[in-house]
């Protein structure tokens, strides 16, 4: 199993190459959220500029992503965005990293939206995730290994350990079937899988997903995002990351 450092200095802050390892160079981090249930809470600092273990959530997703190999960044930023962005630049273990910060005045339409706007900027394919997911470098590189043998589809990491699954009511479920995405939903009453919120896109994606959003095809959650994305899209590829670590801040 992999491990995840908490400490700042832990190995996401450098690059390791890894001999026949091919890199997807590009990823959209979404950071547009209110940190509503943080605020319910009396919190308020953005939840992406939270710390764990010396290192704020968005900078953790950045590093993690660089160290797999992303070498361009767009981060969508909506609520709080003067804050973030400008905590997040004053950052000197991110400089020299490519970002761009987006902004989304529409981001209180929920995670479809934020994903459209940073989708938009890549012709190439590319990585996403949500700023409050934690992965291993291991798990990123285990699933973009695995994504190489459908490069023409987009992919969901999926979790298949699911008794080891922390909060089985908030996860978001997949039901599979010869490696494809049958159905997902936080609601779903038969699944073999969860979605760990890491996702792949090839190719040409980034324009027909903005083109999408353009028509009004967006959703509020990641799940229905999803749901969206494999009907208008055709099929997807579940991958299956048991014994690799992840996990989300809620």
């Amino acid at each position: 199993m992999d491990l995840i450092s908490l400490q700042p200095e832990a190995s996401i802050a450098e690059k390791t190459p890894i001999p026949g390892f091919i890199p997807v160079k590009n990823a959209v981090i979404l950071a547009a959220g209110k940190s509503s249930r943080f605020r319910e809470q009396g919190v308020l600092k953005p939840k992406v500029l939270m710390k764990v273990g010396g290192l704020r959530l968005l900078e953790r997703a950045i590093l993690t992503l660089h160290e797999t190999g992303v070498e361009h960044f767009r981060i969508t930023v909506g609520a709080y965005r003067e804050q973030v962005v400008a905590e997040m630049k004053s950052i000197e273990r991110l400089q020299g990293i490519d970002i761009e910060y987006i902004e989304c005045e529409d981001y209180e339409l929920g995670n479809g939206v934020s994903f459209a706007a940073g989708a938009a900027g890549f012709s190439e394919a590319f990585l996403l995730t949500m700023s409050d997911h934690i992965f291993s470098p291991g798990t990123v590189r285990d699933f973009i290994q695995k994504t190489k043998q459908a490069p023409q589809l987009p992919a969901l990491a999926c979790d298949a350990d699911l008794p080891n699954v922390f909060d089985m009511d908030d996860a978001t479920k997949v039901a599979s079937r010869n490696g494809f995405i049958h159905n997902i939903g936080k609601e779903i009453k038969e699944y073999d899988l969860v979605d760990t919120g890491l996702f792949y896109f090839p190719k040409g994606f980034g324009s027909q997903i903005a083109e999408k959003a353009r028509q009004g095809r967006t959703l509020s959650a990641a799940s229905s995002s999803t749901s969206l994305m494999a009907t208008a899209f055709g099929p997807w590829c579940s991958t299956t990351h048991s014994g690799r670590t992840w996990t989300t801040r809620t």
